[in-house]
């Protein structure tokens, strides 16, 4: 089922090449960064899927509050987005919204919600949870090209590098 979601999820990009090319740039490309936001949500339950309870028990010793992390800064978030931008919808559909000032401001909210949401995460439970995408139970042997692939991927460092530099915020 997980890979069947992702499947459907990718066949919206040739909306959004479609709408580019046809209608709106700045839609299309709203569009693309939309679903590049859902296929992020994806990742944990490919490997749910694919790696099976055991993974996530063993995620869940790591992590301790990575379930509520999840529910709390990805999951919500991607819903409130989702429905502002349905919202959206229904103002173009009623033509009180451009294409272009649709796709902006679904633009503008995607980006912000992921923004704020990594950001928030990081301030409020560090080292408890964590924003790494790619998320092994066991960590892989340094300087392997795995463990370059989770450094690569791990979200937590790049807020706490914003975090500290923008605000402050110093990590333990």
């Amino acid at each position: 089922a997980t890979t069947t979601s992702v499947a459907y999820t990718l066949s919206f990009l040739e909306a959004a090449i479609d709408v580019s090319q046809t209608s709106s740039l700045v839609l299309g490309q709203s569009v693309g960064v939309g679903i590049l936001g859902i296929l992020l949500l994806s990742v944990y339950p490919i490997q749910l899927t694919l790696q099976g309870e055991d993974w996530w028990r063993c995620i869940q010793e790591r992590y301790p509050m990575q379930a509520p992390g999840m529910v709390a800064y990805i999951y919500l978030p991607a819903t409130v987005t989702f429905s502002l931008m349905l919202f959206g919808a229904t103002l173009y559909q009623r033509k009180i919204l451009s294409a272009n000032e649709f796709g902006l401001a679904s633009m503008v909210v995607i980006v912000g919600c992921l923004l704020a949401t990594v950001l928030s995460q990081e301030v409020h439970i560090p080292d408890v949870s964590t924003q790494r995408i790619y998320l092994p139970c066991e960590a892989p042997p340094s300087g392997s090209l795995e463990d370059r692939i989770l450094q690569a991927l791990d979200f937590s460092q790049y807020a706490r590098a914003i975090l500290t530099k923008f605000f402050g915020i110093e990590f333990g």
